[in-house]
């Protein structure tokens, strides 16, 4: 059990995922992570968070799932516009230490997403999921998608950013999109917009996806 000050829960993580993902991870938290954010202009959370503002217009009582949360990059950026109603998932101890010391996450879980276990949170719970750099390699499976689908009430918005060229990676094997739109096939959701930008992170291209769940 991960030793937090809000309630935290650790699930068992498949070793071999962790691993990869983790060394990743306490990476980044070794880094000063302002410094590192501010260094490569990583725009995801802003995008994330100004997306999300626009669809919940003033339902700032609205509750959210972070998922791949990370250190919290995207709950300060929510904070900032009014939503303070958000909880977390990420596989991460070190970032999700990091992210439970700003004090922005209700409930936080510890566990990796989309490996053949699913989410501890009841079906339709969320208004909105919110996820920002966390579909690539070594990341969420597209696999995820239909366990993230379920814990969303119906109408409401999962709000996906990140490198427009993740779409393509071999994680993906096929392809992500054509997953996507398989889901959209069998009736769990509509995509409902997408736009690009220019900088996620660095010199890579954004892309701004949100659904809307059925």
């Amino acid at each position: 059990m991960v030793h937090l000050n809000r309630a935290v829960i650790l699930l068992l993580i498949p070793k071999r995922f962790k691993a990869a993902y983790e060394i990743t991870s306490q990476t980044f938290v070794c880094i000063h992570l302002l410094q590192y954010v501010k260094a490569l202009n990583y725009n995801g959370p802003q995008q994330t968070a100004n997306t999300a503002a626009i669809l919940l217009k003033e339902n700032y009582k609205a509750k959210l799932l972070d998922v791949g949360a990370g250190s919290g990059l995207v709950a300060e950026e929510l904070s900032k516009l009014g939503y303070s109603n958000i909880d977390a998932v990420d596989a991460s101890e070190g970032l999700l230490n990091v992210a439970n010391s700003k004090g922005l996450y209700g409930r936080i879980v510890c566990q990796l997403v989309g490996h053949g276990q699913a989410m501890p949170f009841d079906d339709k719970t969320y208004d909105m999921v919110v996820i920002c750099g966390a579909m690539g390699e070594n990341h969420i499976p597209k696999a995820a998608l239909p366990d993230i689908i379920r814990v969303v009430k119906p109408g409401g918005y999962i709000v996906n950013v990140f490198r427009e060229e993740a779409l393509y990676v071999p994680w993906y094997e096929d392809g992500l999109q054509p997953y996507m739109n398989k889901l959209e096939e069998e009736g769990l959701w509509i995509e409902f917009s997408r736009h690009k930008f220019p900088i996620f992170i660095a010199n890579k291209e954004g892309l701004v996806l949100v659904h809307k769940v059925l």
